[in-house]
Formats: structure tokens, C-alpha cells, sequence
């Protein structure tokens, strides 16, 4: 007869990876736990009494557990089961800790999360696709320092961007992969380079394309808020990777990459109103784009010289407040 017709259930002991480090079949009720060595598991914990709780379904089937005498108790979600209390057993979706030994009980009836993507393939992509991405965003950079660059710049202009680039971006995802080493027990170098290339393009592309809106549609509001944009493509970016490593802690994770990035938005923001008086940086264009770019109508020059003039009374009080040079 097969054996797995027997097994009522599954007690997982989980790591704090989330990943199984063993499991021991259930085949009757009740299942007592325990240090003791009359227990049907035995927990070689300290924190754990002699016996400790036990588990058995209630009558409408609904598998319960019951606290013994201990002091500890059992931690059930965000609350402890003290001595004598019986509670519902969490879903298997869920891990209760005895002790500090953290436990999970799956049933035959429990539904199976889905199957987890492994490897490049948990980001979704290929991998011609991410290294034509990368090489495109890389030149991409490149066409942008040479705009920038003034005539007879030399090869010392050129290296940081021919070498620095591609130096940083391997040491950035070493040392993600070396954490998917740590927690994950893989290294997972190309994920995470598929993940950097993905938030690099979606920065550069932000960079590129916000201001050019802003000045084809004379909305400055585009261009004030491309920082912003970018930061949280970033920020996006950082918890891609840190769910990669450790995909049990994602709202950990996205709570301590929301405080980061809230941290500094309020540390550039109130240095720019220390600078400047705003929020927001002055708003600048190393280069103007052509003229055929511009959609909106354009202002009147009577409109342009009002607008002007009235630039002059708050640019007279700031050399006021600004003291005398030495």
C-alpha cells in the first residue's frame, strides 16, 4: 500500500532563509512536542519545556494546538499562545516558532504556492536580451559624456566611463550574488546583473526623457520631478535584488528600502533649502535640444520681457543677503 496515504501531515522545520532543513511525517493524532524523549517530536532546544504543546484536529476537523506547561509559550503571528490556550494552527503559508525552533505544518489539503522562477529567469528575462541591453545602455552613457565634454578632451576624460562603469558594475553584482551565496546557496551573478541593467536603462532613460518633455511641452514640472523619478526606479531596483536574496523578508525589505529612500529625500531637500531656498534644484540644460522639439506655442516677447523684469527684485534681495566677497 502506498506509504503516503498514511501521512496526515507534514511538521517542516524552517531556517531563517525560509528554506526546509527537515520534516517529519505526522501518521496519527494527537502529535506531541516536546524536549522530552516521550514525545512523538523531539525539539533539542533549551528554550522548549518537556512538553510543550500538542496538535490534533477539533471536530470539525480544523487542526488545532494546545499549549502545555511552559513559560515561553508559542509565538503564533504577531501574538504568544501561553499555557493552556488552544488556537488554530496558521496555514502552511505561515511559520510558528517553538522556542526558538521555527516550525511549519502543512496538510494534504493545503493549497501549493507557485513554482518559483530559478535563476535569470526569475527576473524575466534572456540573456541576449540583457547583454544587448547593457551594451546599449553603456553607450547610451557614452553619447551623453560626449556631448558633454568639452573640444580636446583627452583619453583621462574617456576612463572612467571605459573602464570605472564596467568595474563598478561587476563589483555591484559580485557582491548581491555573494549575499544569493549567503542566503540563497546560489550565485546568482546574472540575475542580478539583469536586474541592474534593467533599473541602469530605466534611470538613464528617465534622465533623458523627462527634460525633453519638459521643454517640448514647456510643463517644468517634468523636469523638476525627474530626481524623484529616478530615485524610485533605483529604490526600486535595490529591493529587486534584496527580495532576490532573501525572498521571505520582502516587507522588511520594502520597508527599509521606503525609509531609505525617505531618509534621502528629506536630507537632499533640506540641504537645498539651506542652498537655495526650494526643494528642488534650479532647473538646467547642459545642451538644448533642436528647436523641431518644441510643441508647445511659444511665449510673446513683450510676455518674455514682463516675466524678465520680474526677476529682478528677488535676484537684488538674494545679493543683498549674500555677504560681500573678501
Amino acid at each position: 500500500m502506498d506509504a503516503s496515504r498514511h501521512r496526515l501531515a507534514l511538521i517542516e522545520f524552517i531556517e531563517r532563509d525560509g528554506r526546509v532543513r527537515r520534516s517529519i511525517e505526522v501518521r496519527h493524532w494527537p502529535v506531541l512536542i516536546g524536549r522530552a524523549l516521550d514525545n512523538d517530536i523531539v525539539l533539542d532546544d533549551p528554550h522548549v519545556a518537556a512538553h510543550h504543546l500538542s496538535l490534533a484536529p477539533d471536530e470539525q476537523g480544523l487542526l488545532q494546538m494546545t499549549v502545555g506547561a511552559t513559560r515561553n509559550g508559542v509565538q503564533v503571528g504577531p501574538r504568544t499562545a501561553v499555557e493552556g490556550e488552544t488556537c488554530p494552527v496558521p496555514p502552511a503559508s505561515e511559520v510558528w516558532q517553538v522556542g526558538a525552533t521555527r516550525l511549519r505544518a502543512r496538510l494534504p489539503a493545503d493549497e501549493l504556492e507557485p513554482e518559483r522562477p530559478l535563476g535569470l529567469a526569475a527576473t524575466g528575462a534572456r540573456p541576449l536580451t540583457t547583454l544587448a541591453a547593457a551594451l546599449g545602455t553603456w553607450a547610451l552613457l557614452l553619447v551623453e559624456h560626449a556631448v558633454e565634454l568639452d573640444p580636446g578632451s583627452t583619453l583621462n576624460d574617456w576612463l572612467l566611463f571605459l573602464l570605472g562603469v564596467p568595474a563598478a558594475v561587476i563589483g555591484w553584482c559580485i557582491a548581491w550574488a555573494l549575499g544569493s551565496k549567503l542566503l540563497q546557496h546560489r550565485f546568482e551573478f546574472w540575475t542580478h546583473f539583469a536586474v541592474l541593467v534593467k533599473g541602469a536603462l530605466g534611470v538613464m532613460l528617465l534622465d533623458l526623457l523627462l527634460p525633453l518633455a519638459a521643454y517640448a511641452l514647456s510643463w517644468e514640472w517634468l523636469s523638476r520631478i525627474a530626481p524623484v523619478a529616478e530615485a524610485l526606479v533605483a529604490g526600486a531596483m535595490v529591493y529587486r535584488h534584496a527580495s532576490l536574496v532573501a525572498p521571505v523578508r520582502r516587507w522588511w525589505v520594502a520597508g527599509g528600502v521606503a525609509g531609505l529612500l525617505a531618509l534621502t529625500g528629506m536630507v537632499v531637500g533640506t540641504l537645498n533649502l539651506q542652498r537655495m531656498g526650494r526643494l528642488f534644484p534650479e532647473l538646467y540644460l547642459s545642451s538644448l535640444p533642436p528647436p523641431a522639439f518644441r510643441l508647445a506655442p511659444g511665449v510673446p516677447v513683450k510676455e518674455f520681457v514682463r516675466d524678465a523684469r520680474a526677476l529682478r527684485q528677488p535676484l537684488d534681495q538674494q545679493v543683498a543677503r549674500e555677504p560681500p566677497a573678501k
